[in-house]
């Protein structure tokens, strides 16, 4: 499973990496990729909930904007 989720406050691919790292250790959750560009980040995994992933951004200081 796929979802997409609007994130500000990206401006490197350190915050990026960070991010991901934090993501990687949602349960559920097997690779993250982003668009910064767009603001889009794309989480793939299984039983993806968006609570999680809203605390995940919000713990690493960027602005989780909701599922695109």
């Amino acid at each position: 499973m796929k979802k997409d989720f609007k994130v500000s406050g990206l401006h490197c691919g350190g915050c990026a990496a960070s991010l991901k790292l934090e993501l990687l250790d949602v349960n559920g959750i097997k690779d993250v990729a982003f668009d910064e560009g767009l603001k889009l980040m794309t989480v793939e995994g299984e039983d993806i909930i968006n609570d999680d992933v809203k605390k995940a951004v919000e713990v690493c200081g960027f602005d989780y904007l909701g599922e695109a």
